[in-house]
């Protein structure tokens, strides 16, 4: 039988980081699920066009970036372990990828069609084939998906945006069984397309977090302060260029829209991203420490938004689509800083959080010790 891990002291800034992740998932993720992204007939107006702009500028494309990154760097950490305790990593990070898998489907066909966790698992099995190579083959082949992805691929991608328009959903939870319906029925038709279109531009960033996993970057943050500044400076730079098209849209035309821009927005999410990482890597602020918290405890606050975004939303305003963009903002800053207190609660408590434990469990085949042992002590 498989012994689980042993738990190390966690790396601090990757739960930052990941945490901050799941913040800016949730602010992009949450006006589809109200039914007025850019991607429905929405026309934006007063404070709603410039909270729309800075959704472009600074949350679109930008953290499902920053988290793909950390998925890639996150497997590094797991088989490097598994490797120590001598376990079968292989059928160990199968198991977890088929039940990450379970859990995106279920979460799609169910709640979400945003979902990104199957995703991650199908693509997740390619990082086994790279985990051997050298840092700097890794390094070259996420640079080649990369420019793969950025050129005929990309512009596939922002002309098919262009041409997708949806339907804004009523309600979710009162429209709940057709959503699931529709849902179940176009995931091996439409979804599978779209995970083809991106699957470049996914692995890619997954190889640059397996390529920083290797280096040791975060292992070696003060060793690295002076490179890490200047890419933080330098991708601030790169980011805020790529973004002027972005605004120069903006002020021309009387009626702005995302799709029309989506390139740019695409493009700048990559160096923007870059520059969120290495700025939290820099920082020494404790508060940051918070986000941590929910962090450790990301697929658990990943599937809660969800479920506050469209359950709990649609209980309260039968008509979500209504709910300006500068709300939204509002209810997913609530929610969040409502997590951070509750992951502390939770993990002062609990070695995991509910469905992380559900999730290392399954991966290991046996049950996990859920309490900290103080609070079996006592």
């Amino acid at each position: 039988m498989n012994q689980p891990i042993l738990q190390r002291e966690r790396i601090q800034k990757l739960d930052i980081i990941r945490g901050f992740a799941i913040l800016g998932i949730f602010l992009v993720n949450i006006p589809t699920m109200a039914g007025n992204s850019f991607m429905h007939p929405s026309s934006f107006v007063g404070i709603d066009k410039y909270v729309n702009l800075f959704h472009d500028l600074f949350i679109q494309t930008k953290f499902y970036t920053i988290f793909s990154f950390l998925f890639g760097f996150g497997f590094y950490i797991f088989i490097s372990r598994a490797k120590e305790k001598g376990l079968g990593y292989k059928w160990l990070f199968g198991k977890r990828l088929i039940l990450l898998f379970l859990f995106g489907v279920t979460h799609y066909v169910f709640f979400w069609f945003g979902d990104i966790l199957h995703t991650y698992a199908l693509l997740g099995v390619f990082l086994l084939f790279f985990y051997r190579c050298k840092a700097k083959t890794i390094l070259i082949w996420a640079i080649s998906l990369f420019i793969i992805a950025h050129t005929a691929v990309l512009y596939l991608l922002t002309e098919g945006i262009r041409k997708v328009t949806l339907t804004s959903p009523p309600n979710y939870f009162y429209e709940w069984a057709t959503h699931v319906q529709t849902r179940a029925s176009d995931f091996f038709s439409l979804k599978l397309l779209a995970q083809l279109l991106m699957s470049p531009e996914i692995l890619s960033l997954f190889l640059f977090g397996l390529y920083v996993g290797k280096k040791g970057f975060f292992y070696k943050i003060e060793e690295y302060r002076n490179s890490l500044r200047k890419w933080q400076i330098g991708s601030l730079i790169v980011g805020l260029l790529l973004c002027i098209p972005i605004v120069i849209g903006f002020i021309q035309n009387e009626t702005y829209s995302t799709k029309e821009h989506y390139l740019w927005v695409i493009l700048s999410g990559k160096p923007l991203a870059m520059f969120y990482i290495t700025t939290l890597m820099l920082a020494k602020a404790k508060w940051l420490n918070h986000l941590g918290y929910v962090g450790q405890m990301a697929l658990s606050n990943y599937i809660t938004h969800t479920l506050i975004g469209t359950v709990v939303l649609s209980l309260f305003v039968q008509q979500t689509a209504d709910i300006s963009l500068l709300t939204q903002v509002f209810i997913v800053l609530a929610v969040y800083i409502t997590q951070i207190f509750i992951s502390k609660w939770w993990l002062a408590r609990y070695q995991f959080g509910p469905l992380e434990w559900v999730w290392r469990s399954g991966t290991y085949g046996r049950f996990q010790s859920m309490k900290r042992k103080r609070e079996l002590e006592k």
